[in-house]
């Protein structure tokens, strides 16, 4: 819902801004707008002026709204590192059972081999093959990541650039889930 609701805002920006530059192609002559050729009709300089003032109210209501926006990429929190260093030690110590329970359910583990899975639960969890969750490569990616340079984005937490990956994410009742396991 956060997620969307940042890209809802970020959307109707984006068309604000569009919109106060939508004087493309005219040009002003004496406080009226000519015609551009695509078919814009003439504005009178009284009728610019309340256009250009209702503008500014909106563009500085806009920018209210933006700056309560969290940017792309946040540091993660105290929280957040003690969580990640959690999957750290879970994943070093290939701890299945470890690892199990910090997952939010159901999530979706990819293979090398390009296969994937969704798991529903603990149970199904553990009866994944330790050595398809545990690659080699997820294991150097998780040991070399420095908890304290983590981000919070968009899709969460992702430790690791691109693949392999683990993402978690905050969870509505609190707390944190890995959501994603990329080999």
């Amino acid at each position: 819902m956060k997620k969307q609701f940042v890209i809802c805002m970020i959307a109707a920006f984006m068309l604000t801004l569009t919109a106060c530059g939508g004087t493309k192609g005219s040009e002003s002559k004496g406080g009226v707008m000519a015609d551009n050729g695509e078919g814009q009709s003439e504005q009178t300089a009284s009728s610019q002026s309340s256009q250009t003032e209702e503008e500014q109210g909106g563009e500085n209501a806009e920018e209210k709204e933006t700056e309560k926006l969290p940017s792309a990429e946040t540091p993660v929190t105290e929280e957040e590192m003690v969580f990640a260093e959690k999957i750290k030690a879970a994943v070093g110590a290939k701890n299945l059972e470890a690892l199990s329970e910090l997952v939010y359910y159901p999530i979706t583990v990819n293979y090398q081999d390009g296969t994937g899975i969704e798991v529903d639960n603990k149970e199904e969890f553990m009866e994944l093959e330790i050595d398809k969750i545990f690659s080699d490569k997820l294991l150097t990616v998780v040991k070399e990541v420095d908890t304290s340079l983590l981000f919070m984005t968009e899709v969460g937490v992702v430790m690791g650039e691109g693949v392999p990956s683990i993402t978690f994410e905050p969870l509505k009742e609190g707390g944190y889930g890995i959501t994603y396991i990329m080999q």
